[in-house]
């Protein structure tokens, strides 16, 4: 006679009916702690699950990523159908986007032009105060530029 085998501790806190409510929570872009209020679960259990589960943090990163995807479609559609109110917000957001974009280089140029006439200024005080200018060391325009 074959013993059954019988699973040792507690049964899972994650059942399906728990992914399923999980995954409605984060494909509605909910933060972990969120999901879990609504699943009913502690985010310890999320995060012992995760833990032995390491498929599950990448279909929760893709289910999140799911509702901005859904809502350009949705704009689009309406778009689409003619519907002028979105299209003209669409436009006007996009502007809007564009000229933050443009604002951000724009006060990034002027920070290192304020910086590399700092950096002026304080070689020029160096030298008029008697040092030699190979006794001074002075970078203008570091290496981090990222653009």
């Amino acid at each position: 006679m074959v013993k059954s085998k019988k699973s040792a501790g507690r049964p899972s806190t994650i059942t399906p009916e728990v992914l399923s409510k999980l995954e409605t929570a984060y494909r509605s872009n909910c933060t972990d702690v969120e999901a879990c209020n609504f699943a009913d679960i502690t985010t310890m259990s999320l995060y012992r699950y995760q833990k032995a589960n390491p498929d599950f943090v990448s279909k929760k990163a893709r289910w999140k990523k799911g509702l901005k995807g859904r809502a350009k479609m949705a704009i689009a559609m309406k778009i689409f159908g003619g519907d002028s109110k979105t299209s003209q917000w669409y436009i006007e957001h996009e502007e809007r986007a564009e000229m933050n974009k443009a604002n951000v280089k724009r006060l990034q140029a002027e920070t290192k032009r304020t910086l590399a006439e700092a950096q002026m200024a304080e070689y020029k005080a160096k030298i008029l105060e008697g040092g030699r200018s190979t006794d001074i060391n002075i970078q203008i325009g570091g290496d981090d530029d990222s653009n």
